[in-house]
């Protein structure tokens, strides 16, 4: 079992490292598009420095050192917030197509506790979601246009603690510490939040899941306790599905996780595990019910229990998987001008007309399957799509370059650190964030695909980072 265990996770490493690097590899080798070749180029170099500078050793003990992790953590989580919170009052922009639903729907259910636009939210009913919460936050704040960046400032902080706390028990001080300066600075996040979309809210939500799958193993909670905390990370991941319905990557990650990557076998462990997965996955089914109840009140109707169209649109070749006007325009007749044209029933006819068209022989899917992989993981502009208006051209440009260019470091980053992963035998609860990085990019082949679907992977690439992060003193510390 031990020995099947660590080729399992040697296995997973190497079959996430190997989809991420074709994943930058398809956004950077774009000869008609000159600004992707020379961002990967920059940030080869830009690693390269990194790599020369790590391997010069120590004289002295560094700042964070001397400081201690208590200092450390207050210094850079204020900095996080700062930094986090003069973006959102000196870039502010008024919500407009998707962010725009959001806040409308946000602020029609802090006033009426109704929606505006029932029948579309009917049909994505995970708009519910986030809407809810930053309702919340309108009932008590107003409906300010800095309600909602203010509020993801918060968030990213507390995600910026959370990966803080995750890299500080996997690897040492200094690591976590450059890895929440990566995080506090990063051009996508600073930008995300300025918007009213629901990245920040579902992200910290999983980070903090995953922080306390770290509590469990770290600390073999006796069995109550472990109890107690799955049912916090049931319920967590819960309030991420409705916010994106992507919960059922981290539950299968963690289920892989345990069944098959973990190392410790000790009798204790596995009571630990039994009690912590079964209330996690109890309290996750047992909400279900409870959300939706709550979705039909406030819709006036069934909301749709299938992602049809995103099904459908994920296969169309010519929208290389991504928006398409076209099949927005079916699922609208689907919705609207058919008898019994339900939200569910709608979506469920989306499904059969993408059952169709995956059987056209005619399909090139490999090749769209390359498309979607590039849209997907090829570059860092989702933040930058979403604010094209009020950005402009030729500031979306530099921005652009700007951008991936710390995310190609980022990711060479990570998959240094996923190598060192791999040559130390990893199999602690830190396996979780390549595992859901796989699983997420294949569950994103499937549907309709943009850029800003892989902000969740974000903190896991951060997170994996700081394993490139070693710094030797006199002697290596590996």
């Amino acid at each position: 079992m031990e020995r099947g265990s660590r080729a399992l996770s040697a296995a997973m490493l190497i079959g996430f490292a190997l989809l991420f690097a074709l994943g930058l590899l398809l956004g950077a080798c774009r000869p008609a598009q000159l600004s992707y070749p020379a961002a990967f180029a920059v940030s080869v170099g830009i690693a390269a420095l990194y790599a020369w500078w790590q391997r010069r050793p120590r004289r002295r003990v560094s700042v964070w050192e001397r400081l201690g992790e208590k200092k450390t953590e207050v210094l850079l989580l204020a900095f996080c917030f700062l930094v986090n919170l003069l973006t959102v009052l000196l870039f502010r922009q008024r919500p407009t197509a998707n962010d725009a639903v959001y806040w409308d729907t946000a602020a029609s259910l802090a006033e009426t506790g109704r929606v505006l636009n029932p029948g579309y939210v009917a049909l994505f009913p995970h708009v519910l979601g986030y809407a809810s919460f930053l309702s919340l936050l309108m009932r008590v704040f107003g409906s300010g246009e800095l309600v909602a960046p203010a509020a993801n400032a918060v968030l990213t902080t507390l995600s910026g603690l959370f990966l803080f706390r995750l890299m500080l028990r996997y690897r040492r001080l200094n690591s976590a510490a450059f890895g929440l300066v990566l995080w506090s600075l990063f051009p996508s996040l600073l930008l995300f939040n300025t918007l009213a979309l629901p990245e920040p809210w579902y992200t910290c939500l999983l980070l903090a899941a995953l922080w306390l799958c770290s509590v469990a193993e770290a600390r073999r909670l006796s069995p109550g306790k472990a109890a107690l905390a799955g049912a916090a990370a049931g319920l967590l991941l819960r309030l991420m599905q409705a916010a994106r319905p992507i919960a059922a990557v981290p539950i299968l990650a963690l289920l892989l996780w345990a069944l098959f990557l973990r190392g410790d076998r000790r009798r204790e462990t596995r009571g630990l595990w039994l009690c912590f997965l079964g209330a996690l996955l109890a309290l996750f089914a047992l909400t279900g019910p409870l959300w939706t109840a709550y979705e039909r009140q406030v819709l006036g109707e069934e909301p749709a229990s299938i992602p049809g169209y995103s099904l459908y649109a994920g296969l169309n070749e010519e929208s290389l998987g991504g928006y398409s006007v076209l099949d927005m325009n079916l699922l609208e007749y689907y919705r609207y001008d058919t008898p019994d044209g339900s939200a569910d029933e709608a979506q469920r006819r989306m499904l059969e007309a993408a059952e169709e068209r995956l059987r056209d022989p005619e399909r090139q899917n490999l090749r769209l399957l390359g498309y979607k992989l590039r849209t997907l993981l090829g570059s860092d502009e989702g933040a930058l799509e979403c604010s094209r208006a009020a950005i402009g051209p030729r500031l979306y440009r530099a921005l652009a370059v700007y951008g991936n260019v710390w995310y190609y470091v980022l990711g060479i980053l990570a998959l240094w650190g996923t190598w060192r992963l791999f040559r130390n035998g990893e199999r602690r609860t830190v396996l979780l964030a390549p595992l859901f990085i796989l699983g997420l990019t294949l569950a994103q082949l499937l549907v309709e695909v943009s850029p800003r679907c892989h902000y969740a992977m974000l903190p896991m690439l951060v997170l994996l980072t700081a394993f490139s992060f070693y710094k030797p003193t006199k002697t290596p510390e590996e």
